[in-house]
């Protein structure tokens, strides 16, 4: 769960959100959560996916976690089709937009069969 990153949203918009897998393990979901009468409602806010590539590849999400700014999403890829089998990715967790991907080992030595914790 995480809330907005500045005092001054947070201020108007007190919702939660949550960050789960989405309908596959090639994406992730930022889902906004908020009271609606005397329960909760959920709307989906942001989509991230792995880049074409990573797709291509095989390429699927291992683990993820909110940045503690909560501006950020990083999450942990595995592509067993490509050079580099694994992937550190940054997003912008308010606007879904991939910042950057970086490859963690590029030893075909290491075997990437277990999760990877970014």
């Amino acid at each position: 769960f995480t809330s907005h990153a500045s005092e001054e949203r947070r201020a108007y918009d007190s919702n939660l959100y949550v960050v789960s897998p989405g309908r596959d393990a090639r994406e992730l979901v930022l889902y906004e959560l908020y009271v609606l009468g005397s329960s909760f409602a959920t709307a989906t806010h942001v989509a991230f996916d792995l880049p074409g590539v990573c797709k291509a590849g095989g390429g699927e999400f291992t683990d993820f976690i909110v940045h503690p700014s909560r501006l950020f999403l990083v999450g942990a890829a595995s592509v067993p089709k490509a050079d580099s089998q694994a992937l550190a990715l940054v997003y912008d967790l308010w606007s879904g937009e991939m910042l950057k991907a970086c490859t963690l080992y590029s030893s075909a030595l290491l075997s990437t069969s277990s999760p990877l914790r970014p």
